[in-house]
């Protein structure tokens, strides 16, 4: 039984992690048709030195829709509220807000195989230890 409830809660955060990332997706997307892509990048490429403009500002976009879900919404993003997940912080302070984003970025980008594994092993994400993170039923 307890195997079944930790593979219902696996499922859940999968979703709203799917959800999340579709939605903001479509922010990008939607960023993007209205200001030409090309003079956004080359003033990054200009400003940054980096030639991967695109990347940055997908980073910079990324960042800001986590950190506001965290910080304005309580942790309580689209996906989440879809699937009815909830978790519980140990603070929300602008502090918390920011590390939180900055390791969910770290997490879902470089390291997205090693927190997979880490996440079908664990049912949790490493990070959740780390920022005191507890899914609540």
């Amino acid at each position: 039984m307890k195997q079944v409830i930790k593979r219902g809660k696996t499922m859940k955060r999968f979703f709203a992690t799917i959800i999340d990332y579709v939605i903001f997706s479509i922010i990008y997307t939607i960023i993007f048709s209205y200001y030409p892509g090309g003079i956004i990048i080359k003033y990054v490429d200009t400003v940054f030195q980096i030639s991967d403009g695109w990347l940055v500002v997908y980073g910079i976009l990324a960042f800001l829709y986590i950190f506001v879900q965290d910080y304005i919404f309580k942790g309580r993003s689209l996906g989440k509220r879809f699937v009815k997940l909830k978790l519980k912080y140990k603070k929300n302070t602008i502090g918390f807000a920011i590390k939180h984003s900055l390791l969910k970025i770290l997490a879902s980008g470089a390291l997205w195989p090693i927190t997979l594994i880490y996440y079908c092993i664990r049912h949790k994400l490493f990070y959740d230890g780390i920022l005191g993170i507890e899914e609540i039923q």
